[in-house]
């Protein structure tokens, strides 16, 4: 495990992430704390299995857990109760449990 530690950090990425907790991912097999913001080029984010406030607030940017991210044009809410706000318009892709707004299919 990484801690990124105090200040304000930037983990860019070209391989899928997975958020662990708040603040806490792990990509490219590294796991990585007190992270604020994702950039990746890979497109693609697991949430945490719990119950999460996912914001999307842009084209394929957002935030989950305490980390900002840029990117992402698929996002698994991965199981819980989760809560999806966005400031865009969301449709029904036709998929059970799916959805998508502002360039990213949530799941």
């Amino acid at each position: 495990t990484m801690d990124l530690a105090a200040g304000t950090d930037t983990v860019n990425t070209n391989a899928a992430a997975t958020v662990d907790g708040a603040g806490a991912l792990t990509t490219n097999g590294v796991a990585l704390s007190n992270v604020e913001t994702l950039a990746s080029t890979n497109g693609s984010l697991t949430n945490t299995a719990g119950d999460d406030t996912i914001n999307l607030t842009g084209n394929e940017a957002g935030d989950t857990n305490g980390i900002g991210f840029t990117g992402i044009n698929t996002l698994d809410a991965a199981g819980g109760s989760d809560t999806l706000n966005t400031n865009a318009d969301t449709e029904l892709t036709g998929t059970a449990g799916e959805a998508l707004s502002n360039g990213v299919t949530v799941s």
